[in-house]
């Protein structure tokens, strides 16, 4: 339970701020300038860069073993999987009525990936070959 101690806190602070999204739009800024200097405006390049990030910054918070290296690596997870959520799921939901849902929607998908790969990750650690 001690190794999942950053993971579920990084679910319970997502979905808290769900409600009152400002650091989801820190993200959007931080995202957008990023992904600006590499595109100019194609969404499937958008969608792939993201997509390609995520799955990169996903891959150093399971290989990584210093507390540093996975709180970098999950900050750079959720820079650039939230935007990738939302961008999908940008028509599914109205936002002027109900903007925290699709937060809410994006943050639990990004909270569950975390928990569920520390969890497989311990997992393997402890089985026996």
């Amino acid at each position: 339970m001690s190794k999942l101690k950053f993971s579920l806190i990084t679910l319970i602070l997502l979905v808290l701020s769900s409600f009152m999204p400002i650091v989801q739009i820190y993200i959007l800024y931080i995202n957008g300038a990023l992904i600006s200097v590499f595109m100019n405006s194609d969404d499937k390049i958008y969608c792939l860069i993201n997509l390609v990030a995520s799955i990169f910054m996903l891959g150093l918070f399971y290989f990584s073993n210093i507390t540093s290296a996975k709180v970098v690596s999950i900050l750079g997870f959720l820079l650039f999987f939230i935007p990738l959520i939302l961008y999908a799921a940008d028509k599914l939901i109205d936002a002027n009525k109900y903007y925290w849902i699709q937060f809410l929607v994006a943050d639990l998908i990004a909270g569950i990936i975390v928990v569920a790969l520390e969890i497989t990750k311990s997992k393997l650690q402890n089985m026996k070959f």
